[in-house]
């Protein structure tokens, strides 16, 4: 439900054009800066999923069309990075808060 509401109201854009222009100087950048927005949300979202599917990734996957990688040929420009830092950060920010580490069954 949050992921088709950022993708409805162009929120998840708007945020990841406000992260891009605080700290996309650098893919590296922007790779702590999904850091920085998982680590924010862990102590008050209790699932993982619903961080990282609902919350994370609507705003991630709006960045890398802005530097012209999109699935296919061009990922491997940074599509694929920051998706790949997306993944592992969100293991290490789950284990970091009990509450993080919550799942539904």
């Amino acid at each position: 439900m949050f992921a088709l509401g950022y993708e409805k109201t162009g929120l998840g854009k708007r945020v990841a054009l406000l992260m891009v222009s605080l700290l996309g100087k650098t893919t590296l950048g922007l790779g702590y800066a999904a850091t920085y927005a998982d680590l924010a949300l862990a102590p008050f979202m209790p699932s993982n999923t619903a961080r990282s599917a609902g919350t994370i990734y609507p705003v991630i996957s709006n960045i890398p069309p802005l530097y012209k990688s999109e699935p296919g040929p061009t990922s491997g420009k940074m599509g694929g990075f920051l998706m790949y830092v997306t993944f592992v950060m969100q293991c290490v920010t789950s284990s970091m808060f009990l509450t993080a580490l919550a799942r539904g069954r």
